[in-house]
């Protein structure tokens, strides 16, 4: 059997199958503990009986669940309680699955001249799939008591789709009627009591026929549909580069459950049941991946402009295995071995597309755009192995068919952002903000105006300046922003010009532009610094002011 043979069950309770027992009335919530006890009708959402923890049963229970019947612990009949056995009859909507001791009630002996002895108890399974590693046993009949005859053996009986073993290793679980009781000794001169009949076999295995039953389809694997896609980077501001996008998520689609095997031929001319077959491999999409991050807006400190973020990677998709056919069942000595089981195809996969990259800040130069990701990737499924045929004194069945591998398509692939602007191209002069406050909280403003050509006239004017604070002009072609005195110096101190400020708080200053062979478009950076006691470190500054040189 292949490595996915033990997935069977999870898949079996993770998904919902066609329902085989209707409910009625209100559904009870409720967590076995060891030594509690049941009895009569009980209807539940779900029942799991943990390792470690028997619950027992004193009187005939039957047990409706809309969910799965899971005893991983002990579900049995108290001894004792009356003459004929406990009675047991679970019924799922979906599984029973039996890790642990399932019994019914055994008879009483008849201990008294006459008595007979107790029937067994029956044991009913009735879900579309029913897994368990032990036989399922009716419970045996009681000894008859002198001169009376045993209980007949309890009655077992499984309907739905499937019988396997939950570990999918060894032979297939037998159902077993009860043994019947022992006839009572003769009473004293007289005859012994006759022995009681055996019990019967269950039903769902026996067909009148007497070929096997037929293995139990594997479940289609879990589908994975990844919608969310990976976050969007988060766009900078002024001279902050967009972030990175998230990655698209990954899908991993389960795999198909494995086909049961066919149960063997109940008679001597019988046909082994045939393998059942393989699920699909469930289909994996995985989502898309996140768009970089913008670079945010015009970038005058420095000067160049903030890159886009890149775009996120698609999410990978893996798409499920499909599950193995069942073998086929063996067939009787005059029969013919059953067909085995059909390979499950492999799922598909959808890989998520790539995320855009960001657009790239304004500046000078231009802040360049964000790159897409990588697509995701996809890897198929692959088929499962076909069942092989079953044997019989007849001939062989015919191996299972083969099947296809599911289909892989990448996501498709991003674009790249859009470059940034070329800032402010023809604007003269520019604030870029970073003053330090004065007196009154106030900060100190710095304009330029005049069109910095060569030998034209501009001007400087300052507002909100401490009144008559002496103070100091820098100007330099390189861009310094560095911290200075709890606020930001600029421009590199590469030219200082003192100024004073007048009693109104302001301050004016004209100068004739020179002739310099500098090229088109060079950057003047200045600010201004003035003493000012009510400043946190006696220094309140101007904003940064950007002069092009046309």
């Amino acid at each position: 059997m292949s490595r996915w043979r033990t997935l069977y069950v999870l898949l079996v309770l993770a998904l919902g199958v066609t329902a085989a027992a209707q409910t009625s009335g209100p559904l009870t919530s409720w967590a076995p503990t060891d030594g509690a006890t049941l009895g009569g009708r009980l209807e539940l959402e779900r029942l799991v009986i943990p390792a470690g923890v028997t619950v027992w049963v004193e009187s005939d229970l039957e047990l409706v669940s809309r969910g799965d019947i899971v005893i991983e612990g002990a579900l049995v009949a108290r001894p004792g309680l009356r003459p004929a056995g406990t009675s047991l009859q679970l019924r799922s909507a979906t599984s029973i699955v039996v890790h642990g001791r399932l019994a019914a009630g055994d008879g009483a002996a008849g201990l008294a001249v006459g008595v007979a002895g107790g029937r067994g108890g029956d044991l009913r399974l009735d879900a579309p799939v029913i897994l368990s590693i032990q036989d399922l046993t009716g419970g045996a009949g009681g000894d008859g008591g002198p001169g009376a005859p045993g209980g007949d053996g309890g009655n077992v009986s499984v309907s739905g789709w499937a019988l396997a073993p939950a570990d999918f290793q060894g032979q297939m679980p037998a159902l077993r009627g009860g043994h019947g009781g022992a006839g009572g000794r003769g009473t004293s001169g007289a005859q012994g009591g006759i022995g009681g009949a055996g019990g019967k076999g269950g039903t769902a295995t026996a067909p009148a026929s007497g070929d096997g039953v037929p293995g139990a389809p594997g479940n289609t694997g879990n589908s994975t549909v990844q919608s969310v896609p990976g976050e969007a980077g988060i766009s900078g501001g002024p001279c902050t580069a967009g972030t990175a996008g998230g990655k698209g998520l990954m899908a991993v689609a389960g795999h198909g459950g494995n086909g049961g095997d066919g149960g063997p031929a109940i008679s001597l001319s019988g046909t082994g049941g045939f393998g059942g077959p393989g699920g699909a491999g469930g289909l994996a999409v995985a989502s898309r991946a996140g768009r970089g991050g913008d670079s945010g807006g015009c970038c005058f400190v420095p000067l160049a402009g903030s890159n886009g973020g890149q775009g996120g990677d698609g999410g990978h998709a893996f798409g499920g295995v499909g599950g193995d056919g069942g073998a086929g069942g063996v067939g009787g000595t005059l029969g013919v071995g059953g067909d085995g089981g059909a390979a499950g195809s492999g799922g598909s996969a959808l890989g998520g597309q790539a995320g855009d990259g960001g657009d790239g800040g304004g500046g000078d130069p231009p802040g360049t755009p964000g790159n897409p990701g990588g697509a995701g990737h996809a890897f198929p499924g692959t088929a499962g192995l076909p069942g092989l045929a079953g044997t019989g004194g007849n001939g062989s069945g015919l191996d299972g068919a083969t099947a296809a591998d599911g289909t892989a398509t990448s996501g498709n692939i991003g674009f790249s952002g859009q470059p940034g602007d070329f800032c402010l191209e023809f604007q003269t002069w520019t604030q870029t903000d970073f003053g330090l406050a004065g007196t009154g909280d106030l900060k100190p403003l710095l304009f330029g105006l005049g069109p910095l050509s060569p030998a034209s006239n501009n001007s400087l004017s300052l507002f909100d300046l401490h009144p008559g604070a002496p103070g100091v002009i820098f100007a330099s072609l390189t861009p310094l922003l560095a911290p200075f005195k709890g606020g930001w110096l600029i421009p590199a101190p590469d030219f200082a010009l003192p100024i004073m400020a007048a009693p109104n708080g302001n301050a004016f200053l004209t100068f004739n532009m020179p002739v310099m062979a500098v090229l088109p478009g060079t950057v003047i950076q200045l600010q201004a610094w003035f003493v000012d006691g009510g400043a946190i470190n006696g220094l309140s500054a101007t904003n940064g002011l950007r002069g092009r040189i046309p």
